[in-house]
């Protein structure tokens, strides 16, 4: 039968650490999604569990105890049977779920190494978090009694029946119990519906001054597209620019965005997906992007020449120093100073139009030459402009 794949994306509560020596209360979401039936009639069900760190920094997963319950009538008088998907799970294998069961409605996963403080996994604070595992379900019946499934995630606040509780190290590398008691139920209504957004990759490429941004999806829903931000230190984050979407459609799609002529610094980048009905979510790339400094003295040739009556001149600068930029006209004639003062090492564009010469330039050739002393080494180098009217 056609597979259809619903993607519930749904939190389910709030981890709360205690006496964890943070600088700030760290928190954590358990989710269940990317819910998958082959079809309204069909009797097999699976879906991924993850947790995501909230917080600024990652969590260290100790060991967890998992517990899922069901309105028996899903099972449509038959007997509900289990497996773990392999090849899933984000977790390495000593610290992936084993031994589940079925006890009435009750679905029982355990997982209960503890590898020592320093040696667990690191859960991940980009979305969707990291995948503890995959799960299905199914019934010994011809079909799921869907309207039934009632889906909960369940801490009963007892040993018997065992209750959900996951377990973190804290930094003195004791294990901590991070969960919360209440039992959440899991909105299953959107079984037989459409695909959301799924981000596969996300990663970056630096190449001189410039940050190459990839990213790719498995699945798409109702998606406009990508708004690219980014941010250096303390400041707000900046809209950089707009990728379209592929709407809905469930094959894989690859995407890019290049962030040009950057500062030499550090930088954060962060993807916003907009659903065309105005819903949106961040994904963010993980790790900073540093820009370094340039490895020799350049000056680009001016972009675009000939030009009228703007355009950019491009130069770096490896060591700190004192600079000068002028123009002069075919005779050698100075014309005026773009720049003199002191730069710090890194990548630079200057912006020159004509129009703000005296008496404005004519059509001709003209030269711009770039002096730089940084104290010890100089340099000197001129270049060619052309502006046609």
């Amino acid at each position: 039968m056609k597979k259809s794949t619903v993607f519930l994306v749904l939190f389910l509560f709030l981890f709360i650490f205690t006496g964890f020596s943070l600088s700030q209360t760290p928190t954590y979401d358990l989710m269940v999604r990317n819910m998958t039936m082959n079809s309204p009639t069909d009797n097999e069900i699976e879906f991924d569990i993850y947790i995501l760190r909230t917080g600024a920094t990652t969590l260290e997963y100790a060991a967890g105890r998992y517990n899922f319950y069901f309105n028996p009538l899903i099972a449509n008088g038959g007997t509900l049977l289990y497996t773990f998907v392999s090849g899933v799970s984000d977790l390495p294998a000593a610290l992936q779920p084993f031994g589940p069961s079925i006890v009435g409605d009750r679905l029982n996963m355990t997982i209960n190494s503890f590898p020592g403080s320093g040696n667990g996994a690191i859960i991940s604070n980009v979305f969707p978090g990291t995948r503890v595992c995959r799960m299905k379900l199914a019934t010994t019946a011809p079909v799921f009694a869907l309207e039934h499934l009632a889906l909960q995630w369940n801490n009963p606040g007892s040993l018997n029946p065992p209750r959900t509780v996951v377990y973190a190290y804290n930094l003195d590398g004791d294990e901590i119990n991070i969960t919360t008691p209440p039992t959440h139920s899991i909105d299953s209504s959107g079984i037989g519906g459409v695909l959301p957004v799924e981000l596969t990759n996300f990663s970056h490429l630096i190449i001189r001054n410039n940050v190459n941004l990839n990213w790719s999806t498995s699945n798409e829903l109702n998606n406009s597209g990508f708004y690219v931000e980014r941010k250096s230190g303390n400041f707000e984050w900046s809209n950089l620019g707009f990728v379209s979407g592929n709407g809905t459609t469930g094959t894989v799609n690859n995407y890019s965005f290049t962030d040009r002529n950057l500062q030499s610094g550090n930088y954060n980048y962060r993807l916003k997906q907009v659903d065309f009905n105005g819903e949106y979510r961040y994904y963010d790339l993980g790790t900073e992007v540093e820009v370094g400094s340039p490895s020799k003295y350049s000056l680009s040739q001016n972009y675009p020449n000939p030009f009228n009556p703007s355009t950019k001149i491009n130069f770096e600068l490896p060591e700190s120093g004192h600079i000068t930029l002028k123009l002069f006209d075919i005779s050698g004639k100075e014309i005026m100073t773009l720049l003199d003062e002191f730069k710090t090492a890194g990548y630079y564009t200057v912006d020159f139009n004509g129009s703000s010469v005296s008496g404005g330039l004519s059509s001709g050739t003209y030269f711009y030459r770039l002096i730089t002393s940084d104290g010890v080494n100089q340099f000197s180098d001129t270049k060619k402009m052309v502006l046609a009217k």
